[in-house]
């Protein structure tokens, strides 16, 4: 039940299960423990065109994720990754719940800030250094 207040920011739900719980999606476990989640879409999206990838499932929610499995190696998972801490947090705590507990994060990784400008020192160009990073990641998520 809400416990209503003058000041809307000190209302509160006095409910001990939370609305929004990882549990209440019941997606199931997955079949291994070793994740890759990338923050290059054009990997996955490249991955997939090379018939690399199969799909695995798709996680509900408000922003529904596609989990893919490596057809070469179905032991290891890959996702894109949510931009931003909170989203990428709640998916990795949801991931653990489904029993991923070896993860290896691979993007976004170059950028410089030190300088009056920001450059992004050509990542977008070198989408062939991306590829092998998350093959890299698929590789390393067993030394874990």
């Amino acid at each position: 039940m809400i416990n209503k207040s003058e000041y809307p920011i000190l209302e509160y739900d006095d409910a001990k299960t939370a609305k929004l719980n990882p549990q209440s999606f019941d997606p199931g476990r997955f079949d291994t423990d070793k994740m890759v989640i990338t923050f290059f879409p054009e990997v996955i999206k490249r991955l997939l065109e090379e018939d690399k990838l199969t799909p695995d499932r798709i996680v509900p929610g408000e922003n529904p994720v596609e989990i893919y499995a490596f057809k070469d190696d179905p032991d290891v998972l890959i996702t894109l990754g949510q931009v931003g801490c909170p989203a990428c947090a709640g998916n990795l705590d949801l991931f653990h719940e489904m029993g991923v507990c070896k993860v290896m994060f691979c993007g976004g990784g170059g950028d410089d800030l030190s300088g009056e400008e920001w450059s992004e020192r050509g990542w977008r160009s070198r989408e062939g250094i991306r590829y092998d990073l998350v093959n890299l990641c698929k590789k390393l998520v067993y030394k874990i």
